[in-house]
């Protein structure tokens, strides 16, 4: 059925119900929470079916695991995928040794109970006592989730996984959250990412349902099911979302090994240095600066796509032992084309010593930059920033409609410039990263950056 649904979609001439919508056969996507993330695996793993030959780019299954006793075929076709599961979720286990068989209960979303969901004990209301099930596949936890799809891509097994741990920005839902990111496979595109929720239950992570953050069975009335907490730390549909966006290209400096990595070079003088770091989380391309004046110590790439009207990218950050005086800034973010400048992230220092970022797109009078307001930059862990910008497509002097936007991903914050930029002939075509240009004689010591994306509008 869902394969008829994809293909009956994305037809070159749709028939009713999809009369009139055309979709790209090329950006099909499966995502799926609990048995929905269940489903998800066997879709992975049996698309495409006889007579259609359209597989999902991308899946995501949430709060769920691989069944161990499926009739399902063992998966062999490559997937790039991506798993967000709680360590104490009592529904979908998440270790390979809590492989009992669960309870469920036809009507338990209408009778709520208390219980351990894995003990089988029995209902313990008095209307419509429903005797147990035993829901029919056993999930093998999380570990050999990852190592089946793995093995499907021909990925590597035993490479250490790259790991980001995310601010524990919400205390009370008692859950942190750390992301391992899998490479190492045939297919260099190929990557396979786990959300470990730690503390976490049977839930999509989601920042602002604050009615979600409960235990177990502490609520009166109950909750319908014992479902554990919500993490609130991150934004489970944005990160899947994320995931699924098409990329240009991905280059993450620790992960490849090299300097020059997937990058067409780099831009070192006035004692600035880009190197590998050997240790830390988060910390793939370390940038260092001397104090000297000018420092510069940035890779570039040239957009195998071309020139771009629309353009979207985005980067993690962390600031290590940077040292930026007070009111002084420089540029770590560039869009270009050939060597003119016209899109820029700044990072700069306040008066009162706070950390902030900017971005600014040129005008078509190479004279004129047009900014977003400034946004604070927290020092104390990683973060993940994105930019936004747009040529305009009205080419009178002084009544353009092109903007640039920057937001700081995890806190939602975002600043944008939409007063209309005269920017028509500005197409971005090359990126640059790192520190690349306006350094002071006092700003030293290194910072890191990473996974930088740039996405297909």
């Amino acid at each position: 059925y869902l394969q008829d649904l994809v293909d009956s979609a994305t037809a070159a001439n749709p028939s009713p119900p999809f009369t009139g919508f055309k979709g790209d056969p090329a950006r099909v996507y499966v995502w799926g929470l609990s048995n929905g993330g269940i489903m998800t695996y066997r879709l992975a793993t049996e698309m495409p079916k006889a007579g259609s030959t359209i597989r999902p780019a991308a899946f995501a299954a949430v709060a769920a695991s691989q069944p161990r006793n499926s009739e399902c075929s063992t998966p062999t076709q490559p997937a790039p995928f991506l798993v967000m599961s709680g360590t104490v979720d009592p529904i979908m286990p998440y270790g390979d040794d809590e492989s009992a068989p669960l309870c469920i209960r036809p009507n338990a979303a209408a009778l709520p109970f208390c219980g351990d969901p894995q003990a089988c004990n029995g209902w313990n209301g008095t209307a419509n006592d429903d005797a147990d099930e035993v829901l029919p596949v056993e999930p093998p936890g999380q570990a050999s989730t990852i190592r089946t799809w793995l093995q499907a891509g021909g990925c590597s097994t035993t490479a250490a996984p790259a790991q980001l741990t995310f601010a524990n920005v919400v205390t009370s839902d008692q859950s942190t959250v750390d992301r391992f990111t899998y490479r190492g496979c045939a297919n260099a595109d190929l990557e396979l990412k786990l959300f470990r929720v730690t503390g976490g239950g049977h839930w999509l992570p989601q920042p602002d349902n604050t009615g979600a953050v409960q235990s177990f069975c502490s609520d009166n009335p109950p909750p319908p099911l014992p479902r554990g907490y919500m993490n609130r730390d991150i934004d489970g549909a944005g990160e899947v979302r994320d995931f699924f966006q098409p990329r240009r290209f991905f280059a993450d400096w620790q992960e490849c090994g090299a300097a020059s990595c997937e990058w067409d070079g780099q831009t070192t003088s006035n004692g600035g240095t880009l190197a590998i770091a050997t240790s830390g989380t988060n910390k793939a391309m370390a940038v260092s600066l001397s104090g000297a004046s000018g420092g510069q110590a940035y890779a570039r790439e040239t957009l195998a796509s071309g020139a771009q009207d629309t353009f979207r990218a985005s980067f993690w950050i962390d600031l290590g032992s940077l040292s930026i005086p007070a009111n002084q800034d420089f540029v770590v973010f560039r869009g270009v084309s050939g060597s003119e400048a016209r899109l820029e992230v700044i990072l700069g220092k306040t008066a009162a010593g706070a950390r902030r970022m900017l971005a600014r797109i040129l005008e078509d009078n190479n004279t004129t930059w047009r900014s977003t307001g400034w946004i604070d930059l927290q020092a104390t862990f990683p973060q993940q920033w994105e930019v936004r910008s747009r040529r305009s497509s009205v080419g009178a002097s002084g009544s353009g409609n092109g903007y640039v936007c920057l937001k700081q991903v995890k806190n939602q914050a975002y600043s944008c410039y939409t007063g209309g930029a005269d920017n028509d002939t500005k197409t971005i075509s090359g990126v640059q990263l790192g520190a690349i240009s306006g350094v002071d004689a006092s700003t030293s010591g290194t910072f890191y950056l990473d996974e930088l994306e740039v996405f297909q509008p």
